[in-house]
């Protein structure tokens, strides 16, 4: 009787529609892909971010940005950023903060995908130190370099300040949906 019960209950659990989430990381191509095959790199602060499109449960955001250095092109044409921020695996930017682009993108629209990592968090090249940081210090120094043809270093990890970390946030996926009660 015990054994019957069980394989019932078992039965109904399985019949429930409970809500499956699975999150899988886009194959989007390393900082240092990106800035290989890049005709604009530049340095730019994020100014202000709001949602682009106001309907319920949207995750389309706008951004002005303020370019503050052209490595290589055009970046100056750029004034906006555009990207969504899903739960799984989505972009988040803080305000304020100071990135280096690399993309084969025109201006003036620089338009993220999920999971981008053509965006590097560079916020630490402009923070209040003491003793101030040296140039070799600085990760827009290595890339000014990079593209003069100095190899990147050993040490310059960009994964570290790409979708991962820093100002740019890889969001978790959502909770899985809780069943109703009838």
């Amino acid at each position: 009787m015990i054994k019957l019960l069980r394989a019932l209950t078992l039965a109904i659990l399985t019949a429930l529609p409970f809500g499956a989430s699975a999150c899988v990381e886009p194959e989007t191509p390393p900082f240092r892909q990106e800035l290989a095959r890049a005709q604009n790199v530049f340095v730019f602060r994020l100014t202000s971010l709001k949602l682009a499109d106001p309907a319920p449960g949207s995750r389309k955001l706008s951004a002005t940005i303020e370019v503050l250095r052209t490595l290589k092109g055009n970046g100056n044409a750029f004034r906006q950023l555009s990207y969504s921020a899903p739960w799984c695996y989505g972009l988040r930017l803080e305000v304020g903060h100071y990135y280096a682009a690399a993309t084969t993108q025109n201006g003036p629209i620089l338009r993220l995908i999920r999971g981008d990592r053509s965006v590097m968090d560079v916020s630490d090249d402009y923070s209040q130190n003491y003793p101030p940081r040296r140039e070799e210090q600085k990760l827009q120094w290595h890339i000014a370099n990079y593209l003069k043809g100095i190899p990147l270093p050993e040490t310059f990890r960009d994964e570290a300040y790409t979708a991962k970390t820093s100002g740019i946030h890889v969001l978790p996926p959502p909770p899985p949906p809780t069943p109703s009660r009838r």
